[in-house]
């Protein structure tokens, strides 16, 4: 199997990116209990489930020391998730990862949803009761709930962001 790392010689180097499925904010517009708040804690209980670790942004660095690369550097950023910013290149990051986000979701989240948390779905229980406590969702409440996000997503006033 051939991998970048395959390729790399000494005093080679490659990229890696790594982002949190978790929003956050630095002014308390995404609130415990909000839909986000949500979607982060849903997210990462799937993952786990599932076998994937989704905070290797807080841990790759340490990964790539262990296996031996050298001169690791870790740059650390915050994404806004829509145009809030007041900063003009941060406004225009903020509207690309504001589509990522809204194209994205549904991709991200229906096997997670529907497949992995697989307590029975024939359970009748409210959207957020379900989120709380991870049960498997049907395919008609992933979409309401992924519809909740994206009226979440276009609502200016909460100005969240992810780690990056």
């Amino acid at each position: 199997m051939l991998t970048c790392y395959s390729n790399l010689v000494p005093g080679g180097w490659f990229q890696q990116i790594e982002m949190s499925v978790v929003l956050k904010s630095d002014d308390g517009s995404v609130k415990e209990g909000s839909i986000f708040d949500q979607w982060g804690k849903v997210s990462l209980e799937a993952g786990d489930k599932f076998g994937k670790d989704l905070r290797i942004h807080e841990q790759i660095k340490g990964y790539l020391v262990d296996a031996g690369y050298v001169d690791v550097v870790e740059t650390v950023h915050r994404w806004p998730v829509g145009g809030w910013a007041k900063d003009d290149y941060m406004k225009k990051v903020g509207e690309w990862n504001l589509l990522h986000w809204r194209e994205g979701i549904e991709g991200w989240s229906m096997a997670l949803l529907t497949r992995v948390l697989n307590v029975s779905h024939h359970i009748s229980m409210p959207i957020q009761l379900k989120a709380y406590l991870c049960l498997q969702w049907s395919y008609i409440e992933v979409q309401a709930y992924l519809g909740k996000m994206r009226e979440a997503l276009r609502d200016p006033k909460i100005h969240a962001y992810h780690i990056v």
